[in-house]
Parts: structure tokens; sequence; C-alpha cells
């Protein structure tokens, strides 16, 4: 499957299937392991999948592939963090 195909799907399936998600990123990142959204995108969906050691990875390898990606990580700790405190 074309890569944007695959970024899309997990985004929308990280809502439903957090796992799954991950796994589509996981073979995406197989083929393009430089990809920095896509290593963003792994630690969303395993923040959503309550995986915080996976999710912490994700985001740091986002964020040092591309320092761009600092603010992108940091909104999805905050919108971690506030989902977490909305289930408490």
């Amino acid at each position: 499957m074309y890569p944007p195909a695959v970024r899309l799907r997990a985004k929308i399936r990280t809502a439903f299937d957090p796992r799954t998600a991950a796994a589509d990123l996981g073979r995406l990142l197989d083929l393009t392991p430089a990809d920095a959204e896509a290593h963003r995108l792994v630690g969303r969906a395993w923040a959503a999948a309550g995986d915080d050691e996976k999710a912490a990875a994700g985001f740091a390898n986002a964020v040092r592939l591309g320092a761009g990606h600092l603010e992108d990580v940091l909104a999805e700790c905050r919108a971690v963090a506030d989902t977490t405190a909305a289930r408490t």
C-alpha cells in the first residue's frame, strides 16, 4: 500500500484500534525508517493503546529525526495527558 494511504489509515484506526494502527505504521517504518511523521504517529497510536514506553519511544524518534516535529510531539503529549486526566 502507498505510504500516504497507510498513514491516513493509521490516523483513522488510532481512534478505534490503536494497536493495529501501530502495526501498520511499523510496516511503513520498515520501508521508510527515517520518516519522522510516521514515528510521531506511532507514538500517538501507542499512547492511545496505553503503552507509555512505546509511545515515548515513537515520540523521541520523531524529534530525533526532525526537530521540527517537537511542537507536534508536545501537542500529542498534551492531548494524551488531557485524555488520561479525563478518565480519572
